[in-house]
């Protein structure tokens, strides 16, 4: 862990290093890994964590493995080839953060070392694991399955969806949606929302309610369904809250951008939690943005280019749908009188100026978002005045000298 946070503190001398384990922590560390200069303290430093993990397997040096090799995987994952099968083990291990760790290193390594016919091996491997009957071999095999297409995809190698196998394997990976075991639940969710936001969702067309094989239709309506079900869970219905943002990431070209849209405008009162509420403002901004979205970028590397492929028939106009949404926030729901149906406006108000302040139809209505956050200020509600503090200070960042200047007027 000293010499991860070492390697940090290499790829950005002036930041503070992070001891969090958490994606994206170390800023340009995928550059520093690529200098010649490291090349034999990061291959010592791989070598050493494998060793210690072989012999006791605990979370920090796992996640440090994965970090590392993630952010420069075309030079580092070649090392840990002939690992393969030790990580493959590690996808079923008792405790579920390590299976989590494992399932993503594996894919990782997987998707960037291995030709076509191996990678497909990979696959039917983690296939075999989520459909199982044994509960921890089942959630690594579905976590592992997702991120193994999904690194595949952006390595610009992904199987095509047409494939007998590819179509196989999402439809059963895609059938758990339909589980109430909360592990193997949350787990779906999580493997949809890396294969969302890696390209357009592997599901074949069809009706919202074809669950066999699973359409996209249905997918879509199900993760919905999830994420305003009062009968669930909160991190479940926050899980599916998420995914149904990130598949408008990976996909121009979704048709049902406006229907998730309008399903979280529609369900605002039933949005208790201040958790859901920002989540759900997350979603309404992935879904106006699409691939524009920071997080179409590679969670290991935050700080490069997007990689997810543009469609040359993209259809998905982000103006067009941020236009429409701000007109139905701040002359719609804002003038409602729930408390709920407010406080969500408020946030997800304040997340559209915080992601989209670079888009013409926000700036053309910052004055009218003044006022709506102005308006809000007034209310009862702390969270709903801290949200509009926070918005009003991000309006007047977002706009030029002159719209400054009639703001403050």
């Amino acid at each position: 862990r000293y010499l991860s946070l070492c390697l940090q503190h290499k790829a950005a001398p002036g930041k503070v290093v992070s001891t969090e384990l958490v994606r994206g922590r170390a800023t340009g560390l995928s550059a520093a890994l690529l200098s010649p200069e490291l090349a034999a303290p990061v291959e010592t430093f791989l070598a050493l964590t494998t060793r210690l993990l072989r012999a006791s397997v605990t979370d920090a040096p796992l996640f440090c493995l994965l970090e590392t090799v993630a952010a420069a995987p075309s030079k580092l994952a070649p090392l840990l080839a002939d690992q393969l099968d030790w990580l493959l083990s590690l996808v079923s291990y008792p405790r579920e953060s390590v299976r989590a760790h494992a399932a993503e290193l594996f894919a990782v390594v997987a998707a960037a070392a291995q030709d076509d016919e191996e990678f497909s091996t990979s696959l039917r491997s983690m296939h075999k694991l989520a459909m199982s009957n044994v509960l921890e071999q089942q959630h690594g095999g579905l976590l592992g399955l997702a991120h193994c297409l999904a690194r595949r995809a952006r390595e610009g190698r992904p199987p095509a969806r047409s494939e007998e196998l590819v179509i196989k394997l999402t439809a059963d990976l895609l059938g758990y949606l339909e589980v109430a075991q909360p592990v193997l639940k949350s787990a779906c969710l999580s493997a949809v929302s890396e294969l969302g936001r890696s390209g357009p969702l592997p599901a074949v067309d069809g009706t919202a309610d074809q669950s066999k094989p699973p359409s996209l239709h249905y997918v879509i309506t199900k993760l919905l369904k999830t994420a305003t079900g009062k009968d669930l869970p909160s991190k479940i219905r926050e899980r599916a809250i998420v995914a149904s943002g990130l598949t408008c990431v990976g996909d121009a070209n979704l048709a049902f951008r406006r229907e998730i849209v309008q399903h979280f405008l529609g369900a605002s009162s039933e949005l208790d939690e201040l958790e859901l509420q920002m989540a759900a403002g997350e979603a309404l901004v992935a879904a106006v943005l699409g691939p524009q979205s920071a997080e179409a970028r590679d969670p290991w590397r935050p700080d490069e280019p997007s990689d997810v492929p543009m469609s040359p028939t993209s259809s998905h106009n982000p103006e067009e749908l941020l236009t429409w949404l701000l007109r139905q926030l701040l002359e719609d729901q804002l003038s409602q009188t729930h408390p709920k149906v407010l406080q969500s406006a408020g946030v997800w108000l304040l997340a559209l100026v915080k992601h989209c302040q670079h888009l013409k139809p926000l700036k053309d209505r910052l004055g009218d978002i003044q006022g709506a956050f102005m308006e809000l200020l007034t209310s009862g509600n702390e969270l709903v005045q801290d949200a509009a503090s926070k918005g009003l200070s991000l309006v007047y960042d977002s706009g030029d000298e002159q719209q400054r200047d009639a703001l403050v007027n």
